[in-house]
């Protein structure tokens, strides 16, 4: 289970804090957000593993607010285009999330 933005351009230096109001259901208890780095010539949606933030959630179904701070990420720089949520390891047949928004800040 993943959930991929549609391609969409940001300075990583303008966003540091990711924002997601979501509701997860499952067993996992670690998810990440990555990026891709953004690219005049693709729109391809290659996922680097040094691109990532890992963050905890809460698994019981029921809407809550996340803050990730992208800024720890060593390669968050730069121009980007892709965001990503997935867990951290193999998650349950029947999992689910639903995303009610997704924004960045700067805190």
């Amino acid at each position: 289970m993943r959930a991929i933005s549609p391609p969409r351009l940001w300075q990583a230096e303008d966003a540091p804090v990711l924002h997601i109001e979501a509701a997860f259901k499952t067993s996992q208890k670690n998810w990440m957000a990555t990026w891709t780095k953004y690219k005049t010539d693709s729109h391809q949606t290659s996922f680097r593993a040094e691109d990532r933030v890992g963050f905890e959630i809460v698994g019981d179904g029921k809407f809550r607010s996340y803050t990730i701070n992208l800024a720890y990420a060593e390669g968050y720089t730069g121009a980007l285009s892709y965001l990503m949520f997935k867990p951290i390891e193999e998650t349950d047949k029947d999992a689910w999330v639903k995303i009610k928004r997704i924004w960045f800040g700067r805190q």
